[in-house]
């Protein structure tokens, strides 16, 4: 128990704690023991946890205007400022299908297959339904090379939206550009 990494948990056994001693200290002020209930829905609740959901609908709205911010900003032809917004948006809230999705786009732009694979993969994974997010995964895909797997993803988008144009134009794009 002498270490500042792990804190006892109530069966006598071992956990992780959710941000290193160094950074609650910092933050909290607190020299040692695991955090209190209080101190650790400040840490949860603040940026210093990364990956937690969003407090409150204020959040949400600061979020939506950070990815509207975003929008205008990549439509003027900034990529790299669109990408900063989208980011911040996404650390008020990482359900944002539509900013994980937008921010792909970007990457996609900036040559940047890998990172736009990435943040096309959250976009599905946080509303499936959405085909835009398989129509950048199929782009990325594509960019990275990996042919079968970006057909694979158009189909899939079209399978959750069989009357999207988008989708089915880029893979007969696809199609033939792979068959000849």
């Amino acid at each position: 128990a002498g270490s500042p990494w792990y804190s006892p948990s109530f069966a006598g056994l071992y956990r992780p704690l959710p941000v290193s001693t160094d950074r609650r200290r910092a933050a909290y002020g607190r020299r040692k023991g695991p955090l209190s209930m209080k101190a650790s829905k400040k840490v949860f609740s603040s940026g210093l946890y990364p990956g937690t959901r969003p407090g409150d609908a204020r959040d949400r709205a600061e979020a939506e205007e950070l990815r509207q911010t975003g929008n205008v900003l990549y439509s003027s032809g900034n990529v790299s400022g669109a990408i900063s917004k989208y980011s911040e948006c996404l650390a008020l809230d990482p359900t944002s299908h539509l900013a994980w999705g937008n921010r792909s786009t970007c990457w996609l732009r900036l040559n940047r297959a890998e990172e736009a694979l990435d943040d096309a993969e959250r976009a599905v994974s946080a509303l499936p339904t959405y085909p835009r997010g398989y129509l950048r995964k199929g782009a990325a895909e594509w960019k990275l090379g990996r042919h079968a797997d970006a057909r694979a993803t158009f189909e899939l988008g079209l399978e959750v939206d069989p009357h999207d144009e988008r989708i089915r134009q880029e893979l007969a794009r696809l199609v033939q550009r792979h068959e000849t």
